[in-house]
């Protein structure tokens, strides 16, 4: 049955049946063989067709929701079980599409040499996809930036409180910083909500928004408007420290993951190498 509910959850993610069967490593006809099973053995419909996609039905989004935390539950014991023969085996870990581009990728790296039989599996999306990820079980660790408290049912580790920087417009100096118009993320992303007070209290008034900070770095440097953007982002464009101005202000990058998993120690000190990477490359 667990492998019909496995089914079941990645349609809801992937939305068709060729993408489920893919994140699986199985056939198309599999998953519907073991939907198809689901439905049988439950006495409801779980899925229905629209277009050339298909949905979960109210039924089945409400077995899910009953389902995920066992799904995840299971990920984890077979986890340990690598972790006990030696190693942390293969470890899905999802991240902020800002910090992979900055510093993440290298300090990952870093962190998983030495790492008794690690292979990371990297994916990269918007914080709350990666949060949501982790709960499902489907990554066993995210590092993501913007997440403070908002996720109560994970345990969260903090490893970094990045600075905030201002790129001017054409890289030229700035005389002041208050009443600045600048260009920085858009409202719905996670680090927006963790600066959006210090903005105000900095005096900046956001001008436009862009849906990533790698583009708006590369606006500011092209002239378009002054770029409100994390350092690490300032610094991969390879800007030097006379290019930028840091403000008083800083996102906070944390590791999350469901608090069985983070516990054990071989996962911890692999936490601990992410978190003295991140602090020893925010020192250069």
């Amino acid at each position: 049955m667990l492998e019909n509910f496995a089914a079941l959850d990645a349609i809801d993610r992937y939305h068709t049946t060729a993408a489920a069967g893919t994140a699986l490593r199985i056939s198309q006809s599999a998953i519907s063989k073991r939907v198809a099973a689901l439905e049988a053995r439950m006495g409801i419909t779980v899925v229905e067709r629209r277009g050339r996609g298909i949905e979960i039905t109210q039924a089945g989004r409400r077995l899910l929701v009953r389902v995920r935390p066992l799904l995840a539950e299971l990920r984890d014991i077979v986890s340990a079980v690598h972790d006990e023969d030696g190693g942390l085996g293969k470890l899905p870990i999802g991240v902020s599409e800002s910090v992979l581009y900055c510093w993440g990728a290298d300090v990952l790296k870093q962190a998983s040499v030495g790492v008794s039989g690690l292979q990371l599996e990297i994916h990269t999306h918007r914080s709350p996809v990666v949060v949501d990820r982790v709960r499902s079980g489907e990554y066993l660790l995210g590092l993501c930036a913007g997440i403070a408290e908002s996720a109560p049912d994970l345990a969260i580790r903090p490893v970094l409180h990045e600075p905030m920087v201002l790129i001017p417009s054409g890289l030229k100096p700035l005389q002041k910083t208050k009443g600045l118009a600048v260009i920085t993320i858009e409202e719905h992303a996670a680090t927006w909500q963790s600066i959006h007070r210090s903005v105000k209290t900095a005096g900046l008034q956001v001008e436009s928004t862009v849906e990533s900070f790698a583009a708006i770095a590369r606006m500011a440097t092209s002239g378009f408007g002054h770029g409100l953007v994390p350092k690490g982002v300032a610094t991969a464009m390879g800007l030097k420290p006379k290019d930028y101005k840091v403000l008083k202000m800083t996102r906070p990058v944390s590791v999350v993951g469901r608090a069985t998993y983070v516990s054990r120690p071989k996962v911890a000190a692999f936490i601990d190498s992410i978190e003295t990477g991140a602090q020893s490359l925010q020192k250069i």
